[in-house]
């Protein structure tokens, strides 16, 4: 057998081998690349949840005052999964005014609170109610306040939904003419008989 022989049956053994090697290789990357994604992923959602919520504002009962600790609107989650207090923030502008950051259950100071009176007080669940109210600072005293509300996840820094209401005696009105008129009497009339003052005896 000549050398050239030789030299080709050692190149042909070695080609598999290469090829190995190459695929091993690109696996790797591929399963590094996944992971790398995949983590991140699980990052970004460590609270197990979709940020698929809807949440719904209505007025408090009762008329504001000049006084600090009205209750201004009850929010309920009308969609979602459990949450905690901790990871979320609650934002509130009046009548189109920059937004002030309420203090959430477990939290003081702000010039609105959020009050959760459910068993689970450190939690938000769908169909809870939470009312927001007044803390030592006169936010709405006029009888149409429009209230807007954001709520946020502080982990993710997504915004989970926006929420507006009226709150007052008066909610913002929706254009409707409530001019009061005379009410107009459609009873017919009966005809009467003539009266005879004949006092002939």
């Amino acid at each position: 057998m000549s050398k050239l022989d030789r030299f080709d049956d050692r190149e042909d053994a070695v080609s598999p081998v290469i090829a190995t090697i190459l695929m091993v290789a690109i696996t790797v990357v591929l399963a590094g690349t996944l992971y790398v994604w995949a983590a991140g992923l699980a990052e970004s959602n460590t609270d197990g949840t979709l940020s698929l919520y809807a949440f719904d504002a209505k007025e408090a009962p009762g008329t504001p005052t000049e006084a600090t600790d009205d209750n201004l609107a009850i929010i309920t989650m009308s969609q979602g999964q459990d949450i905690t207090w901790s990871v979320l923030s609650v934002t509130l502008s009046v009548n189109g005014a920059a937004s002030t950051t309420c203090a959430v259950p477990g939290q003081t100071g702000g010039s609105c609170v959020v009050v959760d009176s459910s068993e689970e007080a450190n939690t938000w669940s769908v169909g809870e109610d939470v009312t927001v109210i007044e803390n030592g600072v006169d936010m709405c005293s006029d009888a149409n306040c429009e209230m807007s509300f954001a709520i946020t996840n502080l982990r993710t820094g997504q915004s989970l939904a926006k929420t507006t209401t009226g709150v007052g005696s008066n909610p913002v009105s929706d254009n409707t003419d409530t001019t009061p008129t005379d009410p107009v009497d459609d009873t017919s009339q009966e005809p009467q008989e003539p009266v005879d003052n004949d006092d002939s005896t």
